[in-house]
C-alpha cells in the first residue's frame, strides 16, 4: 500500500512539473523575473535577460516578431530602461491601450520600434496558465 501512495506521487509530480502545454505550442510560460516564452499558432517570442545588458531576444518566429529580430537585446520601453523581462512586461501594462517605443540594439546599432498595443496585448494580457488537474486516484482492488 506504501509502494502505491508513492508511486501516485510521483506520478503526480512527473504531471505537474511539465511545461503546460496546448497541442505543440506554449500558450505562455514566464519563468523567472528573467525569462518568457510565448507562442500562439502563428508567432513565437523568447525573452531572456541576465541584469546587465537589457533583455536579449531568444527567438522570433517567423523571422520577426514587431521588426525585433533574435539577438537583438531590449533596453528600453518608451524612455524607461529595463533590465528584466518582469519590467519589460510591467512598462507593457502600464503603457496599454497606447503604442510603445522599443528601443534595442541590434549589433553596434540602436533602433527604435513603434509598436502597437493591439500587437503586444496577447502577451501582456496573457496570465499563466493554471496547472494540470490531478490524476484520479487508482479504483479500490476488487475483493472477490
Amino acid at each position: 500500500m506504501r509502494c502505491l501512495a508513492l508511486c501516485g506521487t510521483l506520478v503526480l509530480a512527473t504531471v505537474l512539473a511539465q511545461p503546460v502545454m496546448a497541442g505543440d505550442w506554449y500558450k505562455y510560460q514566464l519563468n523567472t523575473d528573467d525569462s518568457l516564452s510565448w507562442r500562439d499558432p502563428g508567432h513565437a517570442l523568447k525573452l531572456h535577460s541576465d541584469s546587465t545588458t537589457g533583455i536579449t531576444v531568444s527567438k522570433t518566429s517567423p523571422g520577426s516578431l514587431w521588426g525585433m529580430q533574435q539577438g537583438d537585446v531590449i533596453v528600453a520601453v518608451d524612455d524607461h530602461p529595463v533590465q528584466h523581462v518582469s519590467e519589460l512586461l510591467a512598462r507593457l501594462r502600464s503603457s496599454k491601450p497606447a503604442a510603445v517605443k522599443l528601443h534595442l540594439r541590434r549589433g553596434d546599432a540602436s533602433l527604435v520600434l513603434a509598436v502597437a498595443a493591439a500587437d503586444y496585448a496577447s502577451i501582456v494580457d496573457a496570465a499563466p496558465p493554471a496547472p494540470p488537474a490531478p490524476p484520479s486516484p487508482p479504483a479500490p482492488p476488487s475483493g472477490g
